[in-house]
């Protein structure tokens, strides 16, 4: 009875660490297809390929619009 149960317990420790290694793996993907997504975004429109900087965004996606002078502060006194 003890053997089983040590099997047992065994078995459901060695799924939860499989489980957690896969879901390390997966976010780790996901993380890295964002950068890349990320990283083209930035390019695209650096270089103003206006076709493929507009290719990753979604088909429902609304594009809103740049500012293409940077944020300036006003203090007045």
């Amino acid at each position: 009875m003890r053997k089983r149960l040590l099997f047992i317990c065994t078995i459901i420790l060695a799924n939860f660490f499989v489980n957690a290694q896969q879901k390390g793996f997966d976010e780790n993907v996901q993380k890295k297809n964002v950068s890349r997504v990320l990283d083209d975004l930035n390019s695209f429109a650096a270089n103003a390929d206006f076709k493929n900087y507009f290719n990753l965004f979604a088909e429902e996606s609304t594009f809103i619009g740049t500012d293409v002078h940077p944020f300036k502060l006003i203090v007045i006194i």
